[in-house]
Parts: structure tokens; C-alpha cells; sequence
């Protein structure tokens, strides 16, 4: 997308050049835009929003191309982090453990 890796020639060729790139970006960058949505028991990151702004970076001088690079990183950890905290909100709490020694509750592990 970026143009850091037009083919992988070995495994996660591609995903290592945007982290290489991502990484050498010196400033906190914001996210892209990003859509959280339920789907039944599934939860769903449309980064449809997102895609729009970072396939334009193509073509960027590499300056540009790693701010892009860090901004595509900083917004999958935050609809990760997004993803883990409505599904937690929606998951009744953890009372009890299943472990040799029988069910404990939690507080006694």
C-alpha cells in the first residue's frame, strides 16, 4: 500500500518493512479512523475509513511513508484495545477458576 514492498519474497517480507517503517517515525502519530461494530457473538473492525486515507500515502517520500506507517500501527492497537474492552463489557465477570486443585474461586488463586 505504501509502496515499502511491491511482493514478499519470504515470509512476512511485507509486514516487517511497515514495522521497520513504523518504527522509525520520531513523533506520537493519531490513528486513522476506524468502525467497531457487533456482529452477533463476532466483533467487527471496519477499517474502512482508514483504508481510504492509507492507500493514498503510496508514492509519499519515506518520511511521509513512515508516519503513515505508524499511524496504520497505532490504529490497529487501538481497535484491538477497543475490541477487548466491549467484549469484556459484554462478557459476565469470572467468579470461579478450574484448576488441580478443584474450582477456586478467584480471589483465592
Amino acid at each position: 500500500m505504501l509502496g515499502l514492498c511491491s511482493a514478499n519474497r519470504h515470509e512476512a517480507e511485507a509486514a516487517m518493512a511497515l514495522e521497520s517503517a513504523a518504527a522509525t517515525e520520531p513523533e506520537a502519530v493519531p490513528p486513522y479512523r476506524f468502525d467497531l461494530r457487533a456482529d452477533g457473538d463476532r466483533q467487527i473492525i471496519d477499517p474502512g475509513a482508514a483504508a481510504g486515507g492509507f492507500t493514498r500515502r503510496r508514492g509519499r517520500p519515506a518520511n511521509r511513508r513512515r508516519g503513515s506507517a505508524a499511524r496504520f500501527h497505532e490504529t490497529l492497537a487501538r481497535a484491538l484495545a477497543a475490541t477487548a474492552v466491549d467484549v469484556a463489557d459484554r462478557t459476565p465477570p469470572l467468579v470461579a477458576l478450574r484448576c488441580r486443585a478443584g474450582v477456586l474461586p478467584i480471589g483465592a488463586c
